[in-house]
C-alpha cells in the first residue's frame, strides 16, 4: 500500500488531489491535513511514501515542511510535491528540499506522471 498525505488549507484542494489520484492509481491509502503542524503529526504517526503539499499553509510554508523533513534522517525518504499557483522562479526559499512541483491550475495526467516516478524511486 503507498501512502499519500495530501496537506492543503482548502478542504476541496485535498479532495480533489484525492479522487485525481484514486481515479488513476490503485493501492493508494490517503491522509490528510490542513496545516503543516497536523501534517508532521500525521508524517510521525503513519509515515507516507509521499507529501503532496500546497506552498501556502496558514502556519508554515510547503517548503519549509520539506525541510524539517528532509534534515531527519527517519524521514529524508519520503518523497515531496509542491503544488502552487507560484511560477517555480518565484518561490521563496530553498527549493532544494522538494522532489518535484507542480503549478495551479495542474494538468491531471502531470500530476499522475510526477506521482508514478517518484514511486519507481522510492528510497
Amino acid at each position: 500500500m503507498y501512502k499519500i498525505l495530501v496537506v492543503d488549507d482548502e478542504v476541496n484542494g485535498r479532495k480533489l488531489i484525492k479522487e485525481i489520484i484514486g481515479e488513476y492509481i490503485d493501492d493508494v491509502c490517503f491522509f490528510e491535513a490542513s496545516n503543516g503542524k497536523a501534517a508532521l503529526e500525521v508524517v510521525y504517526s503513519n509515515k507516507p511514501d509521499l507529501l503532496i503539499l500546497d506552498y501556502k499553509l496558514p502556519d508554515i510554508d510547503g517548503l519549509q515542511l520539506c525541510r524539517i523533513l528532509k534534515e531527519d534522517i527517519n524521514y529524508i525518504y519520503i518523497k515531496t510535491v509542491l503544488v502552487t499557483g507560484m511560477m517555480y522562479e518565484d518561490l521563496k526559499g530553498d527549493t532544494s528540499y522538494i522532489d518535484s512541483y507542480i503549478a495551479k491550475p495542474y494538468d491531471e495526467e502531470n500530476l499522475i506522471n510526477i506521482i508514478n516516478t517518484l514511486r519507481d524511486v522510492r528510497g
